[in-house]
């Protein structure tokens, strides 16, 4: 039999070829990034919050919570962008903002906690744009927030009974209805947090609650 001659391979071909290597290596890291668990990294003391879903610590170091976005508390970018969009005003905006940031001061201000990170972060070495380092905050919570116990009583049996214990600020602020699941970028509990944002929705709690 005939062997047919080798075609060699053009600069086209090797360029299609590690292009589809990287588009598959980015696809695996994807995957694998969400498939690792967070890690529990260092411990913390809060000094204030700075707003509904960002922390100042003693150190002086700006803590952004993973995957929660809540109204903007301070005049911004932001707040305008947020403002066409959604087409209220700014004022109605930074008043939920208020409530959310009460929520969370309520909750961690002056308080010790336990910062996590997520490891689809390490490339950016855990940090925003803005410098701000993106953990998820563990804290010990003694008493159960009203908008829990409403959550509990609407879904009998799917919401675990409170009980003292360290809890994730990140997935309480959203399940009690003061924030928004964060959906731009990808990270280990998204999915979690989504169910958290349709249970408060379907419970009218935080600011979720019908207007009076």
């Amino acid at each position: 039999m005939k062997k047919l001659p080798l075609v060699p391979e053009t600069q086209c071909d090797r360029k299609q070829k590690g292009f589809k290597m990287r588009i598959q290596t980015k696809v695996f890291l994807f995957f694998f990034f969400l498939w690792i668990p967070p890690l529990f990294s260092e411990e913390a003391f809060v000094k204030r919050a700075v707003d509904g879903d960002t922390l100042l610590l003693a150190d002086e170091r700006r803590i952004r919570l993973i995957g929660v976005d809540t109204p903007e508390l301070h005049e911004s970018q932001k707040l305008d962008r947020d403002s066409a969009r959604s087409k209220k005003d700014k004022k109605t905006i930074q008043a939920l903002g208020k409530k959310a940031y009460l929520f969370t001061q309520s909750l961690v201000e002056g308080k010790p906690v336990r910062l996590e990170y997520d490891p689809t972060n390490i490339r950016n070495h855990h940090l925003d744009k803005y410098g701000r380092t993106l953990a998820y905050v563990y804290f010990y919570c003694a008493e159960e927030p009203p908008e829990y116990k409403q959550i509990w009583a609407h879904f009998p049996g799917k919401i675990p009974a409170w009980k003292p214990d360290w809890m994730l600020l990140n997935a309480l602020i959203i399940q009690c209805g003061y924030g928004n699941v964060y959906t731009r970028f990808p990270y280990h509990l998204m999915e979690e947090f989504r169910q958290h944002e349709k249970d408060a929705r379907e419970a009218q709690v935080g600011l979720w609650a019908p207007e009076e």
